[in-house]
């Protein structure tokens, strides 16, 4: 029950501090604003939003916020002797995969192409992955992502005795617990970890892995969006719709570590004793 009630909680949260949506309701307060022939309120609304709307177009600061994650953790990190690698969830295009009889990825992709890459690499180490169905309404058409994960993994020459699937992990939240039950019922020997998401979930997704009890993981960041020589400081550069989307990205790490972190499922957002050999910077 409380899981549920924080799944539904964390959805009407997400859906709260999209930016695309604070500009449909400024849109509509206008509206409303212009009906009541409060025409000084209407203006003052259309100011605000469009001199956000070209700040954010005309300089890159959502940019920089998304940097500063992705850099958290070092690329192609040193692995050695690992136990189990687990890929999360996030890069299926479940929809249009049962749609069309193909799989798909979205622009998540790169973590199934980082997880064959491991796989190839350690060709004797099992493949964990954990995944599930995120839709608020259950909708059945996003139940296809085992399906998805598996048919890639297989056909680019994983062997399908090596993976261990899973599909009840809704949320970031709730990975450790699938994790946990699915070594435990292949009986999975407990040892180093290969953590294989996007660099800017990384930061969210270690701090709850390492929360949950796991220790002695190698995180391995992957998809990343920016560039490592990204000039931090003032630039312009018009892109409003990418930064809009970008900054939809960094609010829902930002605001995902603090829910976590009030709701206990954060302990540490900076965790340095449970990563192996990674020190959060």
């Amino acid at each position: 029950m409380t899981e549920n009630v924080l799944f539904l909680a964390s959805k009407l949260f997400a859906f709260l501090i999209r930016p695309e949506n604070w500009i449909a309701i400024a849109l509509v307060l206008t509206l409303l604003a212009l009906l009541t022939r409060r025409v000084k309120t209407a203006t003052s609304i259309i100011g605000v939003l469009l001199a956000g709307f070209l700040f954010l177009g005309l300089v890159p600061i959502a940019d920089g916020w998304l940097q500063s994650l992705e850099a958290r953790y070092p690329a192609e990190p040193v692995i050695e002797a690992p136990a189990v690698i687990v890929i999360l969830g996030g890069a299926e295009a479940s929809g249009p995969s049962l749609s069309w009889g193909t799989p798909n990825l979205n622009e998540a992709a790169d973590r199934v192409v980082s997880g064959i890459r491991l796989a190839h690499r350690f060709p004797e180490i099992p493949i964990l992955f954990t995944g599930g169905n995120n839709s608020i309404t259950g909708d059945p058409s996003l139940d296809g992502s085992l399906g998805v994960v598996q048919t890639i993994l297989t056909e680019t020459g994983v062997d399908r005795e090596r993976l261990i699937l899973g599909d009840a992990a809704r949320t970031t939240a709730e990975h450790p617990a699938e994790i946990r039950a699915l070594l435990g019922v292949h009986d999975v020997s407990y040892g180093p970890m290969v953590l294989v998401t996007s660099a800017f979930h990384m930061p969210r997704a270690l701090a709850v892995m390492c929360s949950s009890g796991f220790t002695n993981i190698i995180p391995y960041p992957t998809d990343f969006r920016t560039t490592r020589d990204m000039n931090p400081g003032f630039r312009l550069h018009w892109n409003p719709l990418g930064q809009v989307h970008t900054l939809r990205t960094v609010l829902h790490e930002w605001a995902g570590t603090a829910v976590y972190k009030a709701t206990g499922q954060i302990t540490d957002p900076l965790p340095s004793d449970c990563p192996q050999g990674q020190t959060a910077r």
